[in-house]
């Protein structure tokens, strides 16, 4: 995920796994270590030398807009310095909540130059959705607001940059919203390499490369109305609406690195790198009143391709709480490159109106509960 220090978020994740199966006895057999290779929650399939995870999780998080957009146009003097903003802004950010699934399914022990490893397979699927809303309201004469009115995304030839009004009683409201939505896929091989098969707490070294797939989505819509004396006041408005996409398609590739401090704990370092193609695009359409049934339009498409490269890194802790049941904190970072966006501008009369692409961070935490049977 993906400037990237203002995204934030939180995972919950619960994992439905089953363990190995026992000897008569009631002693663990000799594949409770094999399925161990694999990491936690895997349980063994009797008959085979195999072992299976699937997992659910639920999802909270924090995703960075890239987009820098604004509606209403406010002017302030003091003395002679004169400045102007937007009425409001859209959040920096968006909350998104969802969810996953993902299974990993053990191919068992196998021989290489690196030495033997326990092969699998992996796969996995995660959504998430989210809004964020934002409003303003203003009056001329009340903290310094000396003037309300509206700025256009460019230059007209009848209207200029565009209208403000300044007699006293008029004032500005609006209000609007941003959403975004996500979603990856994955599927692919990975290996898992105990590093020494005679002590039970030797370091795992885990290797994965497979295909995926990932799209992003941000909506948006925002209005603003010219009041006088708290009411509308008839053919001064302004709204927008924009709409960006993007898709990647390519490779991935990871890296963990699975200690054992404590015969109860398990620490799991690893990273990842995303090749893709990548494709997207932005579509901004905005349209101001100006009186007597006149409207002022802006227009923006914006077209963005290419092969860029991902990121991503975590850490987690486990620990045995009792038999059968383990629990999990982790973190992780991601970076998405080249997001779509529009970039209105800081204030009303800074640059024109632009497409733009831009990567942006993901941050989010998690807690994982697992138990076998």
């Amino acid at each position: 995920m993906m400037h990237f220090g203002r995204v934030a978020a939180a995972t919950l994740v619960a994992c439905v796994v089953g363990s190995a199966a026992r000897a008569e006895n009631g002693t663990p057999v000799e594949y409770v270590r094999v399925c161990d290779a694999y990491g936690s929650g895997f349980f063994y399939i009797p008959g085979t030398e195999t072992c299976l995870k699937i997992g659910g999780r639920l999802r909270a998080e924090r995703v960075e807009n890239p987009s820098e957009l604004g509606v209403g146009t406010i002017r302030r003097q003091v003395g002679l310095d004169v400045s102007e903003t937007f009425l409001y802004r859209m959040p920096s950010y968006v909350d998104r909540f969802g969810g996953g699934v993902d299974f990993e399914y053990g191919l068992g022990k196998r021989g290489s130059p690196l030495g033997d490893y326990y092969g699998f397979v992996y796969g996995s699927f995660d959504y998430s959705g989210g809004k964020e809303k934002a409003s303003g309201r203003a009056e001329i004469g009340q903290d310094g607001v000396t003037g309300t009115g509206f700025t256009f995304g460019r230059g007209h030839l009848m209207y200029g940059t565009g209208v403000i009004g300044t007699a006293p009683g008029f004032g500005l409201y609006g209000e609007g919203e941003i959403s975004s939505n996500w979603a990856i896929g994955a599927a692919g091989y990975g290996k898992s390499f105990i590093l020494d098969e005679e002590d039970t707490r030797s370091p795992v070294v885990v290797l994965r490369a497979g295909l995926y797939g990932e799209g992003i989505a941000f909506d948006s819509r925002a209005k603003a109305k010219l009041t006088f004396g708290g009411n509308p006041f008839p053919g001064f408005y302004q709204r927008y609406k924009m709409e960006t996409q993007d898709y990647y398609a390519g490779v991935a590739t990871g890296l963990d690195l699975v200690l054992f401090p404590t015969e109860r704990t398990r620490v799991t370092v690893g990273g990842a790198l995303n090749w893709a193609y990548h494709w997207g695009e932005a579509d901004f359409r905005q349209v101001t009143g100006v009186g007597g049934g006149n409207r002022v339009r802006d227009e923006l498409q914006f077209d963005n391709s290419g092969f860029v490269v991902g990121a991503s890194a975590r850490i987690e802790l486990q620990y045995a709480l009792m038999q059968d049941w383990t629990v999990a904190l982790g973190y992780e970072y991601s970076y998405l490159p080249e997001v779509s966006g529009v970039d209105m501008r800081e204030t009303p009369n800074d640059v024109e109106l632009r497409g733009v692409s831009t990567g942006i961070d993901r941050h989010f935490g998690y807690l994982k509960m697992t138990r076998g049977f």
